[in-house]
């Protein structure tokens, strides 16, 4: 796995620097003096930062002329991104992913309380609550059918159980952890 693009930001001397792409076969960095290549590199190393470098910190990192905004709760260390960088899986790698994952790349990034996020770039959209609902209410009411049929039983019907799972679920959630194994049960 190799970075093929990186996008700094909110970090000492750079405020809101582009996003650039970094060839395979170069590893030169060029400016004058003062351009801010040094801050650019540290800025990078902190996506997985060895022992020794220290944390980011607001007072130290954020740009001073916009360090006011800090202190005022303009802006959130927490949702102020720093770096983020995309990595491009090599042929071997991708070889090992199932159909419709071998194009994803995987964007990480650090923000400036030094938590991180990431997330898969170009990977198959997850499953929303909104793609299922109406399968599982058509579920529901079949399994409701066959549930009837039995006689004595003192469970609660199928879609009731659902509409208990379901009844704060919002059209945008997704499916998974929690949400998943109560929808599995």
């Amino acid at each position: 796995m190799r970075i093929t693009k990186i996008h700094v930001q909110n970090y000492r001397s750079i405020i809101n620097g582009e996003a650039f792409e970094i060839d395979k076969n170069k590893t030169i960095l060029v400016g004058p003096n003062e351009a801010g290549k040094t801050a650019l590199l540290q800025a990078i190393q902190h996506l997985n930062p060895p022992s020794g470098v220290k944390p980011l910190s607001a007072l130290r990192d954020y740009p001073r002329s916009r360090y006011s905004k800090i202190t005022t709760g303009e802006v959130d260390p927490a949702e102020t991104k720093v770096v983020e960088a995309e990595f491009e899986l090599d042929d071997d790698e991708r070889a090992l992913l199932p159909e419709g994952m071998k194009d994803a790349s995987y964007v990480l990034w650090r923000n400036l309380d030094n938590s991180t996020g990431h997330r898969l770039k170009g990977a198959p959209d997850r499953k929303t609550f909104a793609d299922i609902d109406k399968d599982l209410l058509r579920l529901a009411a079949h399994v409701d059918h066959q549930f009837a049929t039995v006689e004595g039983s003192t469970d609660s019907k199928p879609s009731e159980k659902l509409n208990a799972i379901t009844a704060d679920w919002k059209s945008w959630n997704q499916i998974e952890g929690d949400k998943a194994k109560a929808l599995s049960g």
